[in-house]
């Protein structure tokens, strides 16, 4: 096997893995949906509680978790089959580097829409689920005190468990200027 045979292998080990990861999130963001239906509908249900409402945000960090990780490791494979398997691919096969696919990409859009998407959309489930669980309790005249002191508790650690590590990339990610 000679050089371009063996980064051309390379190339095709990292894209196929990039192409898992996009597949497994898609996965998981159905998941996560009927996750959350589930839990929204039983809690409005005959045997359910609103109170219910309470694992939204614990489930919606779950899949978030999932979610954004995978994009962490698709990053790193983008990253390394532009930065390094791409060019040295292009300079054994003689090819214009910017043929290669995540070079080409990376130079013409913005990649992580969709991961701020499922971080923002944590942040709704999370304080949305508290709100709507607050105020039914308040609707049936019960005393929500230990209500808002346990959903402020699942949401600020949702929120910190799931925001800063992923957070910083994808901002740094979307303010990087690009140029081929």
């Amino acid at each position: 096997m000679d050089a371009a045979e063996h980064l051309e292998q390379l190339r095709r080990d990292a894209r196929t893995e990039i192409l898992q990861r996009i597949e497994q999130r898609d996965k998981f963001s159905i998941q996560l949906t009927i996750a959350l239906a589930a839990i929204v509908a039983f809690s409005y249900s005959e045997q359910g509680s609103p109170r219910m409402l309470f694992a939204a945000p614990i489930a919606s960090l779950y899949y978030t978790v999932l979610i954004l990780y995978s994009y962490a490791i698709h990053d790193v494979l983008a990253e390394y089959l532009r930065d390094r398997i791409e060019p040295d691919l292009a300079a054994q096969t003689g090819v214009d580097p910017s043929c290669g696919w995540e070079t080409h990409y990376f130079g013409k859009t913005r990649p992580g829409i969709r991961r701020q998407f499922f971080l923002w959309a944590h942040w709704a489930i999370a304080i949305g689920t508290s709100i709507l669980a607050i105020y039914d309790r308040i609707q049936k005249d019960q005393d929500p005190v230990v209500d808002i002191f346990l959903m402020t508790t699942i949401l600020l650690a949702s929120l910190v468990v799931a925001t800063p590590p992923f957070w910083s990339r994808s901002q740094a990610e979307n303010s990087q200027p690009r140029s081929l």
